[in-house]
């Protein structure tokens, strides 16, 4: 039974990640997933997100266009060449990656502070006497208030600190592409 298996995994997914030589944990990294979830897809209990067959599909076309080597050695320096290159696209990809959401963050901690800071002016507005006698206005602010309320919640602290960690992550898989 066993053999079985192991006959099976090498036939899917996990022959692709045994032909880069990448352990289950170097090849999560490199789709973007858990090592559980890698160990489960080549034990066919699940199956990669969308994602990840994107990046699981390029990869393969790197496979694909290398030219076929005779012989064990041949094959095995071959793969370590093309896992090499895959990694180093792999690398620039990150880093690519890691700016755009650094771009993203800084947009997002400018535009929260400018949104409290219009949050509060509207709090003042609503809270003087002057705001008050004009009711038309009053709806008005009250509109905007609510407004930038949920505008908000979509820049908070939170979701920097989410933006944060995904940046982190990334920039550990580009050190780990680079080594």
């Amino acid at each position: 039974m066993k053999a079985f298996k192991q006959y099976k995994r090498q036939q899917g997914i996990g022959a692709t990640r045994i032909r880069l030589g990448l352990s289950q944990q170097d090849f999560a990294i490199q789709l973007g997933v858990s090592r559980s979830l890698v160990s489960k897809v080549e034990n066919r209990v699940r199956s990669l997100p969308l994602a990840a067959l994107a990046k699981l599909s390029a990869l393969e076309t790197v496979l694909a266009g290398a030219p076929v080597h005779h012989g064990m050695a041949g094959k095995e320096q071959g793969t370590s060449e093309q896992a090499a290159f895959y990694l180093h696209s792999k690398g620039m990809d990150y880093c690519l990656e890691i700016q755009r959401l650094q771009y993203r963050l800084n947009g997002m901690e400018a535009g929260y502070q400018q949104l409290c800071r219009s949050l509060q002016t509207i709090e003042t507005l609503l809270a003087t006497d002057a705001g008050k006698e004009a009711r038309l206005g009053q709806g008005f602010l009250q509109l905007q208030r609510h407004s930038i309320s949920r505008k908000l919640i979509k820049c908070a602290l939170p979701a920097q600190a989410a933006l944060r960690q995904r940046i982190a992550l990334l920039q550990a898989a580009e050190a780990l592409s680079k080594s």
